[in-house]
């Protein structure tokens, strides 16, 4: 029985990549309900930074205060245009459910503590 592919050559396995790769199968796989973004940032809520006179082209910069905490929002949609609800990351041990008042169905939130060492 004779192999359709020998041990060392690349020949096979660049043949089976470009057939993989066809525009087809591409076009398949790569639909905009498949392709996802996800970004995260964080929010400090004391945040109040001092009212400044800064050059037109320039992002003026602020002093944040580092006792300050931060909460992390994770959003996530795709490119059909279809979004899953954001998902929160509080500071502390215990949740409080008077966060989620006013919030969107769905949307979860979690603590993140940190312990020093």
């Amino acid at each position: 029985m004779e192999r359709a592919c020998k041990l060392g050559k690349t020949e096979c396995a660049e043949t089976n990549r470009a057939k993989s790769a066809s525009p087809v199968v591409v076009d398949r796989y790569f639909t905009p309900q498949f392709i996802y973004n996800l970004d995260e940032t964080g929010i400090q809520p004391e945040h109040r930074p001092p009212n400044i006179i800064a050059p037109i082209h320039k992002k003026p910069q602020s002093v944040t205060s580092p006792r300050s905490t931060t909460t992390t929002v994770i959003g996530c949609a795709n490119a059909a245009g279809n979004h899953l609800p954001p998902y929160f990351i509080y500071k502390g041990k215990r949740m409080n459910e008077d966060l989620y008042k006013g919030s969107s169905l769905f949307t979860m939130a979690t603590q993140a503590t940190h312990r020093s060492r």
